[in-house]
C-alpha cells in the first residue's frame, strides 16, 4: 500500500488515498494469497481509471508503463475468443458486446470491488465511469442494478 501510495497515488494527485486505511483480507479456503482491499474515494478511483485510459501518463509524466497498460488490460490469449470476460493482472477485460455485462456497448476493463464498487474503462468512447457505495454504513448494491445504471448511461450517450 506504501508503494502504490509513493509510485501511483502522490503522482497523480489523488486527495484522499491514505495507505493505512488499506488492508489484507484472507480467506485460505480460497486462496492462500490475501486480498488487497484498497480503499479510494470516488475522485481518486477516477483519477486511476483516467490514468489507465491515458496509458500510464499523468501530467506528460509516464507513471506506469505504456506496455503493462494495455497488456494488464488486455483480453488474456489462452482464453477462447467467445468468452464473455478474461481477467488477469487484477483486471477484468470485457469484450464488445459481452452477455458479463448485459451486452452493453464496446470493450471495456475495470474492477469491481465488495460492496458494489466499480471501475469501468471504456478507451474507445473515452470513458471512465466510477460507482462507489457507502459499505462502512452495510450499504451494498447487485452486480444487476448497477448493470442498470451502466445501461442508462451507453443509452444516453450521443454518437457522431
Amino acid at each position: 500500500f506504501e508503494a502504490f501510495a509513493e509510485e501511483i497515488a502522490e503522482p497523480i494527485g489523488m486527495e484522499d488515498f491514505d495507505p493505512d486505511k488499506c488492508f489484507y483480507h484472507f480467506q485460505r479456503e480460497l486462496s492462500d494469497h490475501p486480498a488487497y482491499h484498497f480503499r479510494m474515494s470516488a475522485r481518486d478511483l477516477a483519477r486511476f481509471g483516467i490514468l489507465y485510459w491515458r496509458l500510464g501518463e499523468w501530467q506528460r509524466q509516464l507513471v506506469v508503463p505504456a506496455a503493462w497498460v494495455e497488456e494488464s488490460t488486455s483480453f488474456p490469449p489462452m482464453l477462447p475468443a467467445d468468452s464473455p470476460f478474461g481477467y488477469g493482472y487484477m483486471w477484468a477485460v470485457i469484450p464488445e458486446g459481452s452477455p458479463a455485462a448485459g451486452g452493453l456497448g464496446p470493450r471495456w476493463y475495470g474492477h469491481a470491488g465488495a460492496g458494489g464498487h466499480f471501475l469501468a474503462i471504456y478507451p474507445e468512447l473515452e470513458l471512465v465511469l466510477v460507482l462507489r457505495v457507502d459499505t462502512d454504513a452495510d450499504k451494498t448494491v447487485e452486480d444487476e442494478k448497477a448493470l442498470v445504471l451502466v445501461k442508462m448511461i451507453m443509452d444516453a450517450r450521443v454518437e457522431e
